[in-house]
């Protein structure tokens, strides 16, 4: 059985929860490292959409998964990232008073950037080899191009966005995906889409990702971010499973307890689904949000989390329609087996 190379997850990836209070300059603490990423959802209302803001970026500088919207500057969402969490001002999307509890989940890169040359194109790059993340950003050339993700291993999720346009899509690849040119958008409910643009039709490597002319990805004059990741044993794992559309549904294994899952059917369109092990501890988790749309948190058993994986238990057709294939992405909240081989409790 492989070990674990992270004993503590929270060192890397958190899931936190607060209460919103509406008072400006509000210091959150206790996500367990700095974030440079942090994602953070209002589970109470419906007209917020999903905040996503980075420390290459910089805070303040907001983008939404939910929208396709060019990156906009709202300093009352999140002001600062501190040595053990955020701080966030009077936003109703990070601390609207009365809603309860808040969700923000959070990523170490490496702090500070620095221009990585990897690829024929510079990218300014916060990277994490140890738990298999970086963040960067880039101008686009409309031109063959290779950018570089400092992982140090092929990446299994790149997420990317353009910056500058508010009619550009998301793009991200997965290593679930049937091709080379294939994306998921994950601003929509779409299934797996076909550019051959995107990602040049080249697989990625170990040191570069590849896309040509896109203007999701690489449009000559605008500026674009990328989030990378790499599966790390024990931490992260990034894969796919076929529905069977029974309450016993599949189990996948990932070798950890989840503590956040994210799935989207990849041959038919359904909507993105995201369970965390903060705002629903008890198994099945049922607490939900919908990455693509700003509602509200939704309410339907789906999963049991495990000491080594999760299991499905609904035969809800977002989640295990039967034959269909299901991206998933998981983080820990604990390895089934540590650095020195010791095996961690179950639930």
């Amino acid at each position: 059985m492989a070990y674990s190379t992270i004993d503590d997850p929270r060192l890397h990836f958190s899931v936190n929860i607060w209460a919103g209070n509406g008072n400006a300059g509000r210091a959150l603490t206790g996500f367990g490292h700095q974030p440079d990423f942090v994602w953070i959802k209002n589970r109470t209302s419906g007209s917020r959409s999903h905040i996503l803001v980075d420390s290459v970026r910089g805070t303040g500088k907001i983008l939404s998964v939910d929208t396709t919207v060019a990156e906009s500057t709202e300093n009352e969402d999140l002001s600062a990232f501190g040595s053990d969490g955020i701080t966030v001002g009077n936003s109703g999307n990070t601390n609207s008073s009365g809603n309860t509890p808040i969700v923000g989940w959070s990523w170490k890169a490496g702090g500070s950037a620095s221009n990585n040359t990897d690829g024929n194109k510079t990218i300014s790059l916060s990277v994490n080899t140890t738990a298999g993340f970086s963040v960067g950003t880039y101008a686009g050339t409309g031109q063959d191009s290779t950018i570089g993700h400092g992982l140090g291993a092929v990446p299994d999720w790149l997420m990317i966005k353009n910056r500058s346009s508010g009619s550009r899509k998301w793009q991200l690849w997965h290593n679930g995906l049937t091709g080379t040119n294939k994306y998921l958008a994950i601003d929509r409910s779409d299934a797996e889409l076909t550019d051959s643009a995107s990602w040049d039709n080249t697989a990625h490597s170990n040191t570069v990702w590849n896309t040509y002319g896109s203007g999701e990805a690489n449009q000559n004059g605008e500026n674009f971010v990328c989030y990378a990741w790499t599966s790390i044993q024990g931490f992260s794992k990034f894969g796919s499973y076929t529905g069977n559309a029974n309450a016993n549904g599949p189990f996948i294994y990932t070798g950890f307890k989840p503590a956040w899952i994210m799935t989207k059917q990849i041959n038919g369109s359904s909507s993105w689904i995201v369970h965390d092990n903060k705002r629903d501890p008890i198994n099945p988790i049922d607490e939900f949000f919908t990455v693509e749309e700003n509602d509200a948190a939704g309410d339907l058993d789906s999963f049991d989390l495990l000491s080594n994986g999760f299991k499905v238990r609904t035969s809800n057709g977002d989640r295990n329609s039967s034959g269909d294939i299901f991206a998933y992405w998981a983080f820990a909240e604990s390895p089934l087996v540590n650095s020195e081989g010791i095996p961690n409790n179950a639930r």
